[in-house]
């Protein structure tokens, strides 16, 4: 899964039929990788789906992601 999902880490996941946007891809990344013990690519994911939350202005993803986010 990790692998389908790295080349669009910077897009938001959604469905291309409607309007729906479920959460940035590099936040799923970064759990994925969490879940492996990959904690610095874990990461560097998290800090990523920061930034894209806060370019759509999503305070609850922006929360998740920087709650993620190591100590």
């Amino acid at each position: 899964m990790i692998d389908a999902l790295l080349p669009v880490h910077d897009q938001l996941a959604g469905f291309s039929t409607t309007a729906a946007v479920v959460r940035p891809v590099a936040l799923t990344l970064g759990e994925l990788f969490r879940l492996l013990g990959q904690t610095e690519e874990a990461a560097w994911h998290f800090t990523l789906a920061a930034t894209v939350a806060r370019r759509w202005g999503s305070p609850h993803w922006l929360a998740e992601a920087t709650a993620a986010l190591p100590d």
